[in-house]
């Protein structure tokens, strides 16, 4: 994510790291979403802001997030309070890397 960002132009690894990620999303989808709204169950926790946040940064990129993940995201935004005012000075700043 961090050459489509802006904050590096060094784009060797980025095919192998995008294969990698994406066994990880897969098991993400698979194991710790598979029966349950959120990471730890019904209710959004601190693990899942370690994962969600790094998802707007992948969605960034070239990389599209699955159907699921893009659910995950939207449940995330609808419940957690906080997620407007956490999330949106990163979002801005990803307008603003737009066509860069």
């Amino acid at each position: 994510a961090y050459p489509a960002l802006g904050f590096s132009q060094d784009f060797a690894g980025v095919e192998a790291g995008m294969a990698e990620l994406a066994k990880d999303l897969k098991l993400l989808l698979s194991f710790w979403l598979h029966d349950r709204s959120f990471i730890c169950g019904a209710r959004p926790s601190i693990a899942d802001l370690a994962i969600a946040m790094p998802l707007l940064m992948v969605e960034a990129t070239a990389m599209p997030l699955s159907a699921g993940l893009q659910q995950y995201l939207a449940r995330m935004a609808r419940e957690f309070e906080a997620w407007d005012n956490l999330t949106a000075p990163f979002l801005t700043y990803l307008d603003s890397q737009k066509g860069h």
